[in-house]
């Protein structure tokens, strides 16, 4: 999987280097992402939140809230 800045998370088949699954929010700009060890959820932060995404559609998402070290 990758994704970025432009909203879009994308799933690759690694053998044929194809893509096989997208999820595309133009209005997320996606940080990081990961994959749970089954492969069947993919888990990308962007915009403060957490997505979890199966079968290229977003499953559920988090609101995310800042803890500030002071």
């Amino acid at each position: 999987m990758s994704c970025g800045g432009e909203g879009a998370v994308y799933e690759w088949d690694l053998t044929t280097g194809g893509r096989i699954g997208e999820t595309v929010d133009k209005s997320v700009r996606y940080g990081g992402c990961a994959v749970n060890a089954e492969g069947k959820f993919i888990y990308a932060v962007g915009n403060d939140e957490l997505r979890e995404i199966s079968d290229s559609n977003v499953s559920r998402f988090n609101k995310l809230s800042h803890v500030e070290n002071g």
